[in-house]
């Protein structure tokens, strides 16, 4: 079977460590139709860049490719390592975005946050 954008089918951003993510947010119950609504956005997104992405969600670069989203009226802050979609041709010489992945590092709320170095952080 060909690749999804030969066949011409953009492939949609690959969430890394859904189930780490959803761990982190059960601290804090709230929040988590918040995140929920972060992850389908990100799952079904094809961001090219950060002015694409941050249309969509209210984020900020810190480096290195790490980005802060803020979730829940800015409650509560996610960050998360994305590589961006690139451009390609599918077998019809259509342009087609493919790739893309958000890796998530941290969820927690400003005093969580403050505490950490959100530019290492790993999830635990």
């Amino acid at each position: 079977m060909l690749p999804s954008w030969e066949r011409g089918e953009e492939a949609p951003v690959r969430v890394i460590s859904q189930k780490r993510l959803y761990a982190a947010a059960e601290r804090h119950p709230i929040a988590i139709p918040s995140v929920e609504r972060w992850y389908g956005l990100t799952r079904s997104a094809r961001w090219l860049n950060f002015g694409e992405m941050s249309d969509e969600l209210p984020c900020k670069g810190i480096g290195d490719d790490r980005y802060v989203f803020k979730i829940h009226g800015n409650h509560y802050r996610l960050v998360a390592h994305v590589r961006f979609a690139r451009v390609t041709k599918d077998a019809d010489g259509k342009d087609v975005r493919v790739g893309g992945s958000v890796r998530f590092k941290f969820f927690g709320s400003h005093a969580e946050y403050d505490k950490i170095d959100a530019t290492t952080i790993e999830p635990s």
